[in-house]
């Protein structure tokens, strides 16, 4: 199947869309009730948003805090000609809010779970060359964003990766093999360079035959834990929930959001009995490194 890359930049990026009409048709409501404008409020946000993450990707961000600040705009009892302003500075205290550095401390942290199914032809050998990094050709993977890998010279279960992101350019990761049972399972651990600094994830893939109609599923969990708030709500964000992958199946995803601790970690060490939470795997990558 040919590949879209503007089609699955969108797909990839349907929770944003989604919340962007939401709020859309939350912040017209205050102004009318008729339904065909709270649509056409929603569409228009839909279609605003699309150009945006066609154009300027980068400003992907811009869409969910411009949205809330519609919703906060609206609903503030000022003169119609004051909402302007106030939605800009209310988009811009929502930025803050939701992505800014302040909660980067390690007082709070988040733990974020992607778990993911693929129903797709093949035998789990042809299977396991197109999922799994390193395997086969940087061409051959299925997610299409992987550029190029090397192996390290003293550990050949180590390797270097570039993907591609949404904003066009390349992420470089390196994964280290933990387990390896060709063609069925594998797990590895994941790190990658970000604004906040480095961060690891561990990511178990399983492949198995399907007796129906002779394909494969393959089953991915990718664990990534202790995240800012901020860098775990901009994954969840860009997470893909349904897109498609390079035989033309659909992937479903769950993403669920834990909080491992709210005290600082030294009281955790001390022993004082602080939970940790659920156990994770974008950021993608993002999302594009767990469906590796």
């Amino acid at each position: 199947m040919t590949r879209n890359p503007l089609l699955e930049r969108l797909l990839g990026q349907m929770r944003r869309l989604n919340v962007l009409a939401v709020c859309a048709i939350l912040a017209a409501s205050q102004v009318t009730e008729t339904l065909p404008a709270l649509l056409a409020a929603g569409l228009g946000a839909l279609c605003f948003g699309a150009l945006v993450l066609i154009a300027i990707p980068a400003w992907r961000q811009a869409l969910e805090v411009a949205g809330i600040g519609a919703v906060l705009a609206s609903v503030a009892p000022l003169p119609i000609d004051m909402l302007p302003g106030i939605w800009l500075g209310l988009s811009a205290l929502s930025y803050v809010l939701l992505y800014g550095s302040w909660h980067n401390r390690p007082a709070l942290r988040l733990n974020l779970e992607t778990r993911r199914r693929i129903s797709v032809p093949g035998s789990p050998a042809a299977v396991w060359r197109r999922v799994v990094p390193g395997a086969s050709h940087p061409a051959d993977h299925w997610s299409g964003k992987l550029i190029d890998f090397d192996a390290d010279k003293d550990d050949l279960d180590t390797l270097y990766l570039r993907f591609r992101t949404a904003d066009g350019l390349f992420e470089e990761a390196s994964i280290a093999f933990l387990e390896k049972t060709k063609p069925l399972r594998c797990r590895y651990l994941i790190e990658r360079a970000n604004a906040a600094g480095t961060d690891e994830a561990e990511v178990t893939l399983t492949i198995s035959q399907n007796p129906d109609d002779g394909g494969c599923t393959v089953e991915t969990v990718m664990i990534q834990p202790e995240l800012p708030p901020g860098i775990a709500l901009a994954r969840w964000f860009d997470e893909v929930d349904a897109q498609a992958d390079g035989t033309g199946a659909l992937i479903h995803a769950r993403r669920k959001l834990s909080l491992p601790m709210l005290s600082r970690r030294g009281s955790a060490r001390q022993g004082d009995g602080a939970a940790t939470g659920d156990a994770e795997p974008e950021i993608l990558p993002d999302p594009e490194l767990a469906q590796g």
